[in-house]
């Protein structure tokens, strides 16, 4: 038996910056600064404690005059990272939790209209933030996505009903697994229109929970900020960006879809805005292609190819294999059973990754996995390797 022993946690979580900084993945993608600020000086980049409120302005930590440096092109679409952008695209920013899920969810949206997308902080106050920095809750930031689109081929609609669908946004400052304000839900608003689809999309989705008992809280905790002097988006770390796409990249997402549908858009839009921004993808294209848990990682990297005036979706796989349309359900709760991107093998290694995570021992933990597959990935509880992930072949 070989084994492999990998970082378990992105850099600044739970762990010394310092040591965060030399840690690489073995045989995968090198997570370390490819840029360093030059006015950086010496902070404390642990708190005692995750913290559970927003830092205050006077309190954050001052940041740096220089902005992140990224590259020039987008590692999956081929397109520029950064504007201008040209005339007919428009900018919309959300936050839904860790910021590598959320923004290989909104790239592979299909039909062509997402331009580019950017991860990076937003909604706090220090200028031009560190990973590491963002991390110890003292910049008010929360990690985010920036996605440029057309709005011929794809609505804002769309892309909020995205949103909403593909994490808890009842969880406050926490999604999943990941705790801490910088993975608090959050929307921001470009000009009045956004701000009108967030608020009538949010209470529209806030009825739906309320109404089958849905989500770890008992309200919605999303934030809602206008951009602008007070409110901007700062790139991340050019590893970041497109994370999951790259080599090697540990393939993370701790959001938690709900699997409740956003009412449909002519139940809730403001009547002034009905027309101009009907929505572009159909309700065969959620059926088929809707978050659901692990539908993320399990995804191909491709944006989706649909066809609405089929309802068939299909990526672009090597194996040529497209998905299968289904009758609509008449519950607002889509069948988890339905996504056709997780073969019942994959499932069963995440189901017996789950099992491993949750027992009291190697031994436990390498039983779970070893019933399902012959080519593993578990968590190992132990004094000496607390916490790390285990990639073990047979």
């Amino acid at each position: 038996m070989m084994r492999e022993t990998i970082r378990s946690g992105r850099p600044g979580d739970k762990a010394d910056s310092a040591k965060t900084d030399k840690m690489v993945l073995k045989k995968g993608f090198q997570i370390q600064p490819q840029f360093e600020h030059k006015d950086l000086k010496p902070v404390d980049l642990r708190p005692g404690k995750v913290k559970t409120d927003l830092v205050k302005k006077e309190e954050a930590l001052p940041g740096h005059s220089e902005p992140m440096r990224v590259s020039d092109q987008h590692y999956v679409l081929q397109t520029p990272m950064k504007g201008p952008w040209p005339p007919q695209m428009q900018v919309f920013v959300f936050a839904n939790g860790c910021f590598w899920g959320s923004e290989k969810g909104i790239w592979r949206l299909p039909g062509g209209g997402v331009h580019s997308t950017a991860v990076g902080y937003a909604g706090g106050f220090t200028p031009n933030p560190t990973y590491e920095e963002v991390c110890t809750g003292r910049t008010g930031h929360t990690e985010a996505v920036q996605v440029v689109f057309d709005p011929q081929k794809i609505s804002l609609v769309d892309i909020l009903r995205w949103f909403w669908e593909s994490h808890d946004p009842t969880q406050g400052f926490a999604q999943g697994n990941d705790r801490g304000s910088q993975y608090r839900s959050a929307v921001f608003c470009f000009n009045e229109e956004q701000r009108q689809l967030c608020m009538a999309s949010k209470d529209a989705y806030q009825k739906e929970l309320t109404a089958l008992g849905k989500g770890k809280g008992p309200s919605i905790t999303t934030e809602l900020k206008d951009m602008g002097e007070e409110c901007v988006f700062y790139y991340a770390e050019d590893e970041h960006q497109q994370y999951l796409a790259k080599p090697g990249a540990r393939p993370y997402c701790s959001a938690q879809p709900l699997q409740i549908s956003l009412r449909s858009f002519k139940e809730w839009a403001p009547a002034d805005l009905r027309a101009k921004f009907a929505p572009q993808l159909d309700e065969s294209f959620w059926r088929l292609h809707g978050p659901k848990p692990h539908c993320v990682i399990n995804a191909p990297t491709e944006p989706i190819q649909w066809a609405p005036s089929t309802g068939k979706a299909t990526s672009k796989k090597k194996d040529g294999k497209k998905g299968h349309s289904a009758k609509t359900p008449q519950t607002k709760e889509r069948p988890a059973a339905e996504h056709d991107l997780i073969p019942p093998v994959e499932q069963n290694v995440i189901e017996a990754a789950s099992a491993a995570e949750e027992s009291t021992s190697p031994q436990e933990s390498i039983q779970a996995s070893k019933n399902n597959s012959q080519s593993f990935k578990i968590l190992v509880h132990d004094e000496l390797i607390q916490g790390q992930s285990i990639i073990v072949s047979l």
